[in-house]
């Protein structure tokens, strides 16, 4: 696997200009096999001429430097075959601890004899050259099994937050760093109370939420929170018509969700959403966006135009800031007549919307049936997750609780 692990850290400095000047600094022993130490070299030559690299330049490369074509085949072949990754630096950096536990197995192969001293001298050597190109301690590194890293764990950590809903999470596997979501339904049908509910959660459990409508100001927004935290209709808490025991609930509520860091705007123009996106510079473990049309671009900007551009924007500054952004949406006003459940052409104004984002959620709901559709999902499975409940009075998404 260390070929494929090192052909994927090469791959994702293609096109990736921040990937490949962080790549071009690093030191060569980090690779360990032929076609990966060949192309690190091209990638440094290209990095000293100033030349970002794509597969066309690399083969031409390899070629100059007399490399057989049947491996520079062998590796424009590897390259291609990889897909990019969203946190590029924590990809880096869990293979050189990977390769770092790896030579000290070596040097260390039976610790039940004694270590000679040029064997104890060159782990120690290579224990202090670790922690100086890598700025880590000692204890963070020797403290990992040297059999195998826990894949799932450094997973969670590095890329992956939990929306708070298991089943939703069972089949998108979470919201990853860099990526652009898309959660589309009908007027009426919940898009702004599912994302509060999943702001709430990943609040609650992993950290800070950012939440920039257009659509609802702040009251609005807080009544609805209000409502699914103290199990009180939406209409009472907004006219204030509530019993003594509803309005402690109430105040009840209020001190819980004080406590949480939700940050919500009321922001329309692009240029300040996208200010507001890079003051967190990474900082926010979600963003969500209400909604994508009511976004303002430039005057006299084609309407298709203005949506596609912003949401190209939108999963730049996502993968810049490493975080990943929701944006809801609009469906075409045709589904409106027909009641069918969505599908990807009816995402409105603009085909940029699906191009663009990693994920495509519809909302559903159909006499007394309410769906959840992952309609796209570049990581993982699609379909219609069961389970998921819209109890419209309480603002509230919940989870049926199967009985075995």
């Amino acid at each position: 696997m260390t070929h494929d692990s090192e052909m994927q850290i090469l791959s994702s400095a293609i096109y990736n200009i921040d990937n490949f000047n962080e790549l071009a600094h690093q030191d060569p022993d980090i690779f360990t096999t032929y076609k990966s130490k060949l192309l690190f070299d091209i990638f440094r030559k290209l990095f000293k001429d100033n030349i970002q690299p794509d597969l066309t330049t690399i083969g031409l490369r390899l070629e100059n430097e007399g490399v057989k074509k049947q491996v520079i085949d062998d590796i424009i072949i590897s390259l291609s075959n990889m897909r990019p990754v969203y946190d590029f630096t924590g990809l880096l950096n869990e293979y050189k601890k990977r390769m770092f536990i790896a030579k000290i197995g070596i040097a260390s192969k039976d610790l039940s004899k004694p270590i000679d001293e040029k064997t104890r001298n060159d782990l120690i050597d290579s224990i202090n050259d670790y922690r100086e190109k890598s700025n880590v301690s000692c204890s963070s590194v020797i403290s990992l099994d040297k059999s195998d890293i826990n894949i799932d764990e450094t997973y969670k950590r590095v890329q992956y937050v939990h929306p708070g809903y298991d089943i939703l999470n069972k089949k998108m596997r979470g919201f990853f760093r860099g990526q652009l979501i898309t959660v589309a339904a009908r007027p009426g049908i919940g898009k702004t109370t599912l994302m509060l509910n999943i702001a709430k959660k990943v609040s609650k459990n992993t950290g800070r939420v950012v939440f920039i409508s257009m659509e609802m100001l702040f009251e609005e927004l807080y009544s609805k929170l209000l409502s699914s935290e103290s199990d009180v209709e939406n209409w009472k808490i907004e006219t204030l018509k509530m019993d003594n025991e509803e309005r402690a609930r109430v105040n009840l509520a209020n001190r819980e969700l004080l406590k949480l860091p939700i940050d919500i705007y009321n922001e329309s123009n692009f240029s300040s959403i996208s200010s507001i996106i890079r003051k967190y510079n990474g900082s926010a473990k979600l963003i969500i966006i209400d909604y994508l049309q009511l976004i303002k671009g430039s005057k006299g900007e084609n309407q298709n135009l203005r949506i596609g551009n912003i949401t190209t924007e939108l999963k730049q500054l996502a993968l810049k800031t490493r975080t990943p952004i929701v944006e809801l949406s609009q469906l075409n006003r045709e589904i409106e007549k027909t009641k069918r459940k969505p599908q990807l052409s009816d995402l409105r104004d603009s085909g940029s919307i699906e191009q663009d984002s990693d994920v495509v959620i519809f909302l559903h709901e159909e006499e007394f049936d309410f769906s959840v559709i992952v309609a796209k999902n570049r990581k993982g499975p699609t379909g219609e997750i069961d389970g998921m409940m819209f109890e419209k009075e309480y603002s509230r998404f919940t989870e049926r609780r199967f009985s075995i």
